[in-house]
């Protein structure tokens, strides 16, 4: 994978489209990885294995829900208490 600065993309977009039509291309921002372009062929055969779903709570299955219902919440997390009440 190459790795180019958003500069570099902005400079040069088409040779680095082309590019990412052979190779995932990653664009830094301010030193960090920001994003990665890459071919839509690419990105269509990597999402096949993404079978995530967003559900509202109460879409949830009742197995899930007795599940939650178990978990122990670790002490340490007592410190983000306030985020939900």
């Amino acid at each position: 994978m190459v790795t180019i600065t958003a500069s570099q993309l902005q400079d040069d977009f088409e040779r680095y489209l082309d590019l990412a039509q052979r190779e995932p291309v990653s664009i830094e921002k301010k030193g960090e990885d920001s994003v990665v372009i890459m071919s839509a062929e690419e990105y269509k055969r990597l999402k096949v294995y993404d079978d995530r779903q967003a559900v509202y709570p109460w879409e949830l299955p009742d197995e899930v829900i007795a599940a939650l219902d178990l978990v122990e919440i670790p002490e340490e997390t007592a410190r983000f208490d306030h985020e939900y009440k």
